[in-house]
């Protein structure tokens, strides 16, 4: 009895090990293009990211954007899921799970709206606009620019979406 309780436990571990490899091989797989696009894999403490999307860049000048999306709780890969357009390419993923919120990384400069609120954080100046219970976020950084997109909910506070982003852009 002892001996099959210890075999079932060894191959849940096992599993469990092969399921987590398979992750860590599908996200340095896509490493190189997101190095070849401005940096490398975007993480933020406490959430994971289930897709990363290569938008190609429609004049052809090699500024292709990144786009990733995050969640909570990553699931099972949704087999499912096939690219919406022909103009995006799936890197990684997609998997199952909450879209908590979306971060595009791109050279190309983001203009913003006369309209927009500004922040600074750390000195890093965000231009912001909510819209009924969405954000959305445009910071240059580096170089680089980024769009944030995401819900406001009681969980996920206007204030807790600018640390999220400072996180990403920061790691």
């Amino acid at each position: 009895m002892r001996k099959n309780a210890m075999s079932i436990f060894v191959l849940i571990l096992f599993l469990n090990l092969i399921g987590c490899s398979h992750k860590e091989s599908g996200l340095n797989q896509v490493t190189k293009e997101v190095e070849k696009n401005g940096g490398s894999i975007m993480t933020v403490k406490g959430f994971e990211v289930k897709e990363i999307d290569l938008l190609p860049d429609p004049l052809g000048q090699n500024r292709d954007s990144i786009i990733y999306l995050f969640t909570d709780k990553i699931g099972k890969l949704d087999q499912s899921k096939k690219s919406n357009s022909n103009d995006i390419k799936i890197l990684y993923g997609p998997y199952k799970g909450t879209d908590i919120f979306k971060i595009t990384q791109s050279e190309v400069e983001v203009l913003n709206e006369d309209d927009m609120n500004k922040k600074v954080i750390n000195g890093i100046e965000m231009y912001y606009k909510t819209i009924n219970n969405r954000i959305i976020i445009f910071v240059r950084s580096n170089g680089i620019s980024y769009t944030y997109e995401a819900k406001i909910t009681e969980k996920y506070s206007e204030t807790k979406h600018f640390d999220l982003l400072y996180a990403a852009i920061s790691s």
